[in-house]
């Protein structure tokens, strides 16, 4: 993952909304707005910009204009080619962290209603996709899911465990 300029945004103040957002940006990009993975993730949230054109399971898409204009008769025959011919727009949204943030908490929040009853397996879906998170056998012990739980913080900033079950018993180590 390259790095960038989180200090800048730290600095400007931007602080994710929840422990869990803030665990998955620490777990993705140690929080650098700039970062970008090597396999075109971008952002705070290192979301791949196909999924944030095009997200599916009725996730909103952060560019609805762009993904109105997908399809088979239409400009684009896919995201790829959507992102290709608006590059630098959607990597300034994804590079937002506030922006981004949007939409990580949009995917999360329909993985936690389409995994209502597991936890570790909706928070796995935001980094294997929702098909891959539920080919998991054991989510709770995905290296990814127990990394967002070394990073989850009770509200006053102490390592105690908070009230996400899984999480706790990540932190408790059992």
């Amino acid at each position: 993952m390259k790095k960038g300029g989180a200090v800048k945004y730290q600095n400007r103040g931007y602080v994710p909304s929840s422990n869990l957002l803030r665990a998955i940006a620490m777990q993705e990009s140690r929080m650098d707005p700039r970062a970008v993975g090597e396999a075109g993730e971008i952002g705070m949230y290192q979301i791949m910009p196909t999924t944030a054109i095009d997200p599916g399971y009725n996730i909103p898409s952060l560019f609805p204009e762009l993904q109105s204009q997908i399809g088979q008769g239409k400009r684009f025959a896919s995201a790829q080619e959507a992102y290709e011919a608006n590059k630098d727009i959607v990597d300034e949204v994804l590079f937002n962290p506030s922006q981004s943030e949007r939409f990580a908490q949009s995917y999360i929040d329909t993985a936690k209603s389409r995994f209502p009853d597991d936890e570790a397996r909706a928070i796995a879906a935001y980094n294997l996709g929702m098909t891959g998170a539920e080919k998991l056998e054991d989510p709770s012990s995905f290296p990814y899911v127990q990394g967002i739980g070394s990073f989850v913080k009770s509200p006053d900033e102490t390592r105690q465990p908070v009230n996400i079950p899984f999480i706790s018993a990540v932190q408790a180590g059992t």
